[in-house]
This record gives C-alpha cells, sequence and structure tokens, in this order.
C-alpha cells in the first residue's frame, strides 16, 4: 500500500551539534555546510503543516476502506439475491467517507 500524501517541506531547519549542546535555527538548509562543521540537520515543519499532514493521510485511508467495500458490490453468486449485501456495502463506503476530516481544516 503506497501512500500519495507527501510529507510537507521544512519551513525552517534545526541543526544540533554532535559533540556540544549547541544547536542552530536556520531558514536555510545548508545540510552539507553543517555537517562539515559537526551537526546534524533536522526539517522543522509548523503545527498547521503537520495537522494538514495527518489528516491527508486519515482522508487517504479512509478512502482507502471505502473503495475495499464498494469492491464487494455485485461480486456475489449469479444464483443468489445479493441486493441487500450491495445496499450495505454502499452504505458502509458512505458511513466510511462521513468519518473523513475536510480538506479545508
Amino acid at each position: 500500500m503506497t501512500n500519495k500524501t507527501t510529507m510537507p517541506e521544512p519551513v525552517a531547519y534545526m541543526h544540533v551539534s554532535r559533540y556540544t549542546d549547541r544547536k542552530v535555527i536556520s531558514k536555510r538548509k545548508d545540510k552539507p555546510k553543517m555537517q562539515s562543521k559537526g551537526f546534524i540537520s533536522h526539517g522543522l515543519i509548523t503545527t498547521w503543516q503537520a495537522e494538514a499532514y495527518a489528516n491527508a493521510m486519515v482522508r487517504e485511508a479512509l478512502e482507502k476502506a471505502a473503495q475495499a467495500c464498494e469492491a464487494r458490490i455485485g461480486t456475489g453468486d449469479a444464483d443468489v439475491d445479493t441486493i441487500d449485501f450491495d445496499i450495505e456495502a454502499q452504505e458502509c463506503a458512505a458511513a466510511i467517507r462521513s468519518l473523513k476530516p475536510r480538506e479545508d481544516l
């Protein structure tokens, strides 16, 4: 299962010294330069970016679950009346989709 949602780009970087307690926060990545000076670089994102990313991941997972329900529609035996099962699968998909966070949050 592959995710289509990608991590947001960092808005800043925290460079932490491997040898001291020194930390440097910068809007520039400068990773190679900072690594050569003994720093480890970490990308920082905003709370808003983290929440949007989490909501996108949840929306994606719930949509996959709804599609799995819908994939069951019409897959019964030809000899068996599956209309009730198909309706339940549609209701299940609709219920799952109703749990999805709104995209405009």
